[in-house]
């Protein structure tokens, strides 16, 4: 096992934000984390990036979305 990643710093890792993450994993598209306490998740590097490389296009998927939502936000805030 390698480097144990916290919770953003898996988010970090992936591109996403920790909303985005949540979201991966409430679908099923994100692997559980590795050790689940109370309040202490972990992912293991090796694990986040081998993902990362396998799944580029959720990724791709994920952050057309946030910058969609992002560009709508300052076109709202233009408009006011």
């Amino acid at each position: 096992m390698g480097e144990k990643l916290t919770v953003i710093e898996t988010a970090e890792a992936l591109g996403v934000s920790y909303y985005m993450l949540k979201q991966l994993r409430r679908r099923g598209e994100f692997t559980a984390p590795l050790a689940h306490g109370q309040r202490v998740r972990y992912w293991d590097k090796d694990d986040v990036e081998a993902w990362k490389a396998e799944n580029e296009h959720v990724i791709w998927r994920i952050q057309a979305r946030m910058l969609k939502y992002s560009r709508k936000s300052k076109r709202s805030k233009a408009d006011a």
